[in-house]
């Protein structure tokens, strides 16, 4: 397993925009079964940080992933929205700086 973890904290007077944001760049699809799993939470201590999650089976698939068009319009975004605090690739033996 691979694991993708971006940590960003959101402007104040952004918090609208990122929720629309999140909304349009990252649509549930429930009749398409995922290839990976993905999840975003809100540090409780601090509400304008978020951790953004994937997990996936195979690295090939998330390295494909991190090259498409939606994650790039995705990482955008957030850069715009907010600063992006850490991110990184997360491997069962190691951790590598994205």
């Amino acid at each position: 397993m691979v694991i993708l973890k971006i940590e960003t904290t959101i402007y104040p007077n952004k918090m609208i925009e990122f929720e629309q944001a999140l909304n349009h760049l990252l649509p549930l699809d429930k009749n398409k079964k995922p290839e990976y799993l993905k999840g975003f939470y809100q540090e409780w201590q601090k509400p304008n940080t978020f951790f953004y999650i994937e997990e996936w089976e195979k690295e090939a698939n998330l390295r494909q992933h991190l090259r498409s068009d939606g994650f790039k319009a995705f990482l955008g975004a957030m850069k715009v929205l907010g600063d992006i605090v850490n991110a990184n690739i997360i491997f069962t033996t190691h951790i590598e700086e994205l």
